[in-house]
């Protein structure tokens, strides 16, 4: 592909994500929304300087400007028009007083209006980066055999960006998940589902078959699932044969919702929250406040993850047993004839 139009994409990206962020700043976290900026431009001194242009011509964001020279120097400042030059000359003495805590409120902005599931607050969070921790979490499940289990994939956003990539084994590795959280009542699993799967071996990848993927002994619950099956079908190629089927087994608890609301008053008042799509707003619903998806769009292939990632991304496999729980007693409070949670096995 033509440099020329390899540039012109990645420009289009880091519009699109500095746009994004001084418009929606809840949906995506200063550090998460860095880290892909700073991964985006890599070294390229043209990107650098938009990215520069963009933030102190155009957005007059005169702090975040001053946290990027920090990353890749002062030189692109005196490169700007002379209107953004000025601006930022006049205004960065004022700025780097309390330099460090302004960037800490930017990194750390107040969270309270979000909802936190509260089973998470005890909940055991674990790292699956090895095959050790792979197998421990394997015995998790032989000895604890949970009822039912919250599944999600993370991965990072590629804005369209696969064709650019020539080598072949790379580019299919881009086609897995970065992350397959697995919760359960008392533990959430963060696994490494892009390069691990590569170093187990048959015996455990059979093993984590019956345990999970195919186990008739648990309700397996996820939310508008079939984009993450097909990413994790690539991680899982082994059972091919049967992927299909560990697809279809997976509850879509928004297909619940679906087929609940058009019969019953599940939330009362609430309602009115469904008619804008998506977990955070099902959980607005079910507990009165929406979940938190700032790191939904950040590096997810970063190792280690950010603490905030590990947080998120449990959060959002954990959620959805609690929003089961929340269904279950709605069925049973409306005295309502209905059944979800039928198991079935395919291994």
């Amino acid at each position: 592909m033509y440099p020329g139009i390899i540039f012109q994409l990645k420009l289009n990206q880091l519009r699109f994500l500095i746009n994004n962020r001084y418009s929606q700043s809840d949906l995506i976290s200063f550090d998460g929304w860095t880290e892909l900026l700073t991964n985006l431009v890599g070294d390229n001194e043209n990107l650098i300087y938009q990215l520069f242009l963009e933030i102190i011509n155009y957005h007059k964001d005169v702090l975040v400007g001053l946290y990027f020279t920090e990353i890749f120097g002062d030189k692109y400042i005196s490169q700007l028009p002379s209107s953004a030059q000025a601006l930022y000359e006049n205004n960065i003495d004022h700025i780097k007083m309390n330099y460090e805590n302004k960037i800490l409120q930017l990194k750390n902005p107040n969270r309270d209006k979000f909802f936190w599931p509260h089973g998470l607050e005890n909940n055991d969070l674990k790292l699956i980066y090895t095959k050790e921790s792979f197998s421990e979490m394997l015995d998790f499940f032989e000895k604890n055999n949970p009822d039912v289990i919250g599944l999600d994939c993370e991965w990072k956003p590629s804005f369209g960006t696969e064709d650019l990539i020539d080598d072949e084994a790379l580019k299919a590795k881009n086609q897995r998940p970065d992350t397959l959280q697995i919760a359960t009542r008392k533990r959430v699993f963060v696994i490494d589902s892009r390069d691990l799967v590569d170093i187990l071996d048959e015996n455990e990848l059979d093993r984590f078959a019956k345990l999970i993927l195919f186990s008739e002994n648990m309700l397996k619950l996820g939310y508008d699932f079939d984009q993450d099956s097909k990413k994790l079908f690539h991680s899982f190629t082994k059972f091919k044969h049967v992927f299909f089927e560990f697809s279809e087994s997976v509850v879509n608890i928004n297909q619940v919702i679906s087929d609940l609301e058009k019969k019953w008053p599940l939330f009362e008042n609430n309602g009115k929250n469904l008619k804008t799509k998506g977990l955070s707003k099902l959980t607005e619903s079910c507990f009165g406040k929406p979940l938190d998806k700032s790191e939904c769009m950040s590096n997810w292939q970063n190792r280690p993850l950010r603490k905030e990632q590990i947080r998120y991304a449990c959060m959002d496999a954990y959620i959805l047993i609690e929003i089961h729980d929340f269904i279950q007693q709605r069925i049973k409070d409306l005295n309502i004839e209905y059944d979800y949670t039928a198991k079935s096995s395919f291994f």
